[in-house]
């Protein structure tokens, strides 16, 4: 990778306009996770040639999209859509992000009071613990926990547990198959 590397940055050196070295480059620093370079080198493709490929604004809006940089997602998600030739599972998830960015923009602007609670060592751990949901009664907690587990692919498994109200909350358990399954 490194040695690639070196050469589309020796390529974009003696040609600034080598629209097809940017991209790769791109690409390489996806690879590497180092997603404000690999910004950077996109915007640079579509600044070149925008009508090219039109699925680099995705892709560059996907990257800033992860990364919580919404404006700019929403800036590329918006020119990625205004192609006719858009379609299908992309242009679905597009769509969605689009959304999910401009909600994103307001939602921080008008941040709300949060003052999570915790329940004690009978609920709460060191994972994250997340999407809460009482019922009705008030006597059983249902929620996610993040846990580590080496049998899923990304080494990570979202498991649902619950809690039952008795003088308190009770001690936490998985609630196991099927609700609980690891697909790899």
């Amino acid at each position: 990778i490194a040695e690639a590397k070196l050469n589309f940055q020796q390529a974009i050196d003696e040609d600034p306009d080598f629209y097809e070295a940017y991209m790769m480059m791109g690409e390489i620093c996806e690879h590497e996770k180092n997603d404000s370079v690999a910004v950077v080198v996109y915007k640079k493709a579509v600044e070149l040639d925008p009508d090219r490929f039109p699925a680099a604004f995705q892709i560059l809006a996907d990257i800033e999209y992860k990364n919580g940089w919404y404006q700019d997602a929403v800036v590329h998600y918006q020119k990625y859509l205004s192609y006719e030739g858009t379609h299908g599972a992309s242009q679905i998830k597009a769509e969605k992000h689009l959304a999910n960015c401009e909600f994103a923009i307001i939602a921080m602007r008008n941040p709300v009071p949060f003052a999570p609670i915790n329940l004690g060592q009978n609920v709460n751990t060191v994972f994250n613990e997340y999407f809460p949901c009482l019922t009705a009664d008030n006597q059983t907690l249902l929620f996610t926990r993040l846990l580590q587990d080496t049998r899923s692919i990304t080494g990570r498994q979202e498991d649902f547990f619950v809690s039952i109200y008795k003088e308190g909350w009770q001690s936490s358990s998985e609630l196991g198959p099927p609700i609980n399954t690891i697909y790899n």
